[in-house]
Parts: C-alpha cells; sequence; structure tokens
C-alpha cells in the first residue's frame, strides 16, 4: 500500500508530516531523531500499531469492557522491537 507520504524524500520532514510538528519537536527534544527511512519506516510501524491497538480498544469499549489479550499487543510489541533493531543498526 502506498502513502502520500511516499514522495517526501526528506527523512524528517517526512516524519514531520506523519506525526506532526509538535510531536516530531518532543521526540527530538528527549533525544529520539528520524534521520533515516529504517528508523522513520520503524516509527511508522509503531504509530500505526499504537493506532491500531486504540482503535480496537475504543470499538470494544462501545459493546462493553476492554480485555486486551496476548493477541492484541503483539503488533505493537513486534513494531517496537523493530524500531530497537533500527537504533542498534544506528549506533553501528
Amino acid at each position: 500500500m502506498t502513502s502520500a507520504y511516499d514522495d517526501i524524500a526528506d527523512p524528517r520532514a517526512r516524519a514531520e508530516a506523519i506525526i506532526g510538528q509538535m510531536r516530531l519537536q518532543r521526540m527530538e527534544q528527549s533525544g529520539l531523531a528520524v534521520v533515516d527511512r529504517s528508523r522513520l519506516e520503524a516509527l511508522e510501524h509503531v504509530a500505526n500499531a499504537a493506532q491500531d491497538l486504540i482503535d480496537q480498544c475504543w470499538t470494544r469499549t462501545e459493546h462493553g469492557p476492554v480485555m486486551l489479550g496476548r493477541a492484541d499487543l503483539e503488533p505493537l510489541a513486534d513494531a517496537l522491537e523493530a524500531l530497537g533493531d533500527a537504533e542498534e543498526a544506528m549506533e553501528r
């Protein structure tokens, strides 16, 4: 699937377009920086997995109490692990 952001070549500009200027500034102030495409893609996966989890919770609360299982959290955990791998690759 292609995204409207695929045409933005500069990783920082792309990150700003995806997560917004204020959030990007907060990330940078806390020591996170989008400096290459693999790191940006890892951050995008984390953001997407987190949004999917939020959407699942929101849908479930409309029908009763929210009960999350391991399978609900695995996509977010996988995305966070990929982000960690991108961080390690950056340090090498």
